[in-house]
């Protein structure tokens, strides 16, 4: 079992989520964004239009951001999900460019979180 680190540095989470977002924009096809924005913080509605209930990637990305802004203290547990989709879109999708170019401003904060760094 893995130890749940409480003292995450946000900055480095919402950069992971940025990098997440800059992938999506950049996705040469659309596929079915439920299981992205599943992983993110839910709309919190539960009547009205399927779109309104699940919302956007963009709108389960802001209101992620808002969540990790607005707790006193993050945990490591709390975010696996959140970085699971960068996984994922690199695992599954294509781009329309390079994914190493998309990536390159957030190279140095993954790298810090692979060493443990988080």
């Amino acid at each position: 079992m893995k130890a749940d680190n409480p003292n995450v540095s946000k900055d480095k989470i919402k950069l992971i989520i940025s990098a997440f977002e800059e992938l999506y924009i950049n996705k040469a096809s659309d596929s079915h964004d439920n299981y992205y924005i599943g992983n993110f913080i839910s709309t919190g509605i539960f009547e009205g239009s399927y779109e309104k209930i699940i919302g956007t990637v963009a709108g389960a990305v802001s209101r992620t951001k808002a969540f990790i802004d607005n707790n006193e203290q993050l945990h490591s547990s709390q975010c696996e999900y959140f970085s699971r989709n960068l996984l994922v879109i690199l695992e599954k999708e294509s781009f329309t460019q390079p994914v190493e170019k998309i990536l390159m401003p957030y190279l140095n904060v993954m790298s810090d979180i692979g060493n443990g760094y988080i």
